[in-house]
């Protein structure tokens, strides 16, 4: 049964409540397939909320899908989250136990965790495309388990609805706008370990015959946002640039597709001056597409990006082509300017970030270099002190501690795009008046 507590909270006001509520949000075609029982016993459950024992922090519930009784998973409910790989005979699949707490204003005053599942990773196509996605196995080493295995083997686009969990090979479709979880179906691999074992590969689904993206990651360590330039197919077709986004949050790991880039170059000579700008990306040339990306007079923003911007290889960098020479950019993430000359006039070749963006422009060179902006923050405490005390059985301190003189200090460079953050303490005392007390176990 639930576990619920009385409390006493006025003389003539008692509250009955339950502090540990669960809540599945396994999403279709899972949601509401999912039960919960206790040493063999079913949770009370109402309005999709299951009340679990008290003692859940301490002893396994037993989790149940309707769709398959035989297969059972003994899960501990945890104090933070934790992951779960549950494999049953409709599929693997990986899900993530999150606690928080209930806001106490609608409760009457009780203090509630509620116990969330939800799928570890969920994928989110923000393009107004259909995607096509697929994913192959790595080794530990984090190369790919095979050649073969990076080309997917058969159309998922039927087998996606019936099979509940993707497998190596399996091509899933993902309408315009569309999430839905993901549950990879591989042997030997936790839940822990899945997202660093598999690569995803992604296209749009109406080019079939087009080109698939190279593979990336989708754990924490992949977290951000990267820029993908992908190639259509055949000599001087048009490229197209796309934004993979990785968001982790405590166990779970959203993933989303979707047209544009971070980074952007713009045009900003005006007049007569005949100044021509492209971006040339390395690696093009093998992929029999167009090498350079035209950036015309005026302003406007053109969108670029890597092959593989995951694997590290390419690095991030690019080459501006302005009236023909060109010139090397090696990073694009760290801001810098440069003058260039050509035969009609000396110009200026910025890279700053610019809110959410990364503008890598072409401009007249005005004769000197702005500095750019700086920011430093300087926070000083000259003393802190904190004191911890006992009030039962009487009232003692039991431990004091004491910090002189913090100093943290913040600088930010948009010349050399560097953040750096320092921390002092000059002094530390921490004492102890407890009678019991021993010097040396201090």
């Amino acid at each position: 049964a639930g576990g619920t507590t009385l409390e006493i909270v006025s003389p003539f006001l008692l509250r009955l409540a339950c502090p540990f509520w669960f809540v599945e949000r396994a999403g279709p075609p899972l949601g509401g397939a999912i039960r919960l029982r206790s040493k063999g016993s079913s949770l009370p459950m109402d309005g999709g909320i299951t009340l679990l024992p008290a003692n859940c922090f301490d002893s396994d519930c037993e989790v149940e899908l309707l769709m398959d009784q035989q297969s059972t998973y003994r899960l501990r409910m945890p104090p933070s989250f934790c992951t779960a790989s549950w494999r049953t005979s409709v599929g693997n699949f990986s899900f993530c136990v999150q606690t928080e707490d209930v806001a106490p204003v609608g409760l009457l005053g009780a203090r509630c965790k509620v116990l969330t599942l939800r799928p570890k990773v969920m994928v989110t196509n923000l393009s107004s495309d259909d995607v096509e996605f697929h994913f192959t196995r790595v080794e530990k080493h984090g190369s790919l388990l095979s050649r073969v295995a990076a080309l997917p083997r058969r159309d998922g686009a039927a087998a996606s609805t019936e099979r509940l969990s993707l497998g190596e090979g399996d091509i899933f479709r993902l309408a315009a706008g569309q999430s839905r979880d993901c549950h990879f179906d591989v042997e030997g691999i936790g839940s822990n370990d899945i997202t660093s074992m598999v690569r995803l590969w992604f296209r749009p689904a109406g080019d079939v015959a087009g080109t698939w993206s190279g593979p990336f990651s989708c754990d924490e360590g992949a977290a951000g946002t990267s820029s993908w330039l992908r190639p259509g197919t055949g000599q001087g077709s048009s490229l197209e640039v796309w934004s993979v986004g990785i968001v982790p949050s405590r166990g779970t790991v959203a993933v989303s597709f979707g047209r544009g880039s971070n980074f952007v170059a713009a045009n900003r000579v005006s007049g007569a001056m005949p100044v021509t700008m492209a971006i040339r990306i390395a690696g093009l040339e093998d992929r029999q597409a167009s090498v350079d990306i035209p950036v015309l007079a005026g302003g406007q923003e053109v969108p670029f990006g890597w092959l593989s911007p995951a694997s590290g290889k390419q690095g991030f960098g690019v080459e501006v082509v302005i009236n023909g020479t060109v010139y090397a950019v090696p990073d694009v993430r760290h801001s810098m300017r440069f003058s260039v000359k050509c035969s009609v006039g000396s110009f200026l070749v910025s890279v700053a970030r610019i809110g959410e963006k990364t503008l890598l422009a072409l401009e007249k060179d005005r004769g000197h270099i702005a500095r750019g902006s700086t920011l430093q923050v300087d926070f000083k405490l000259s003393q802190f002190g904190i004191s911890l005390m006992q009030e039962k059985p009487e009232p003692n301190e039991l431990i004091f501690v004491s910090l002189d003189v913090i100093r943290l200090q913040y600088h930010q460079s948009s010349v050399v795009d560097a953040e750096q953050i320092r921390f002092f303490i000059s002094d530390v005392q921490v004492a102890c008046q407890l009678p019991s007390r021993k010097d040396e176990d201090l």
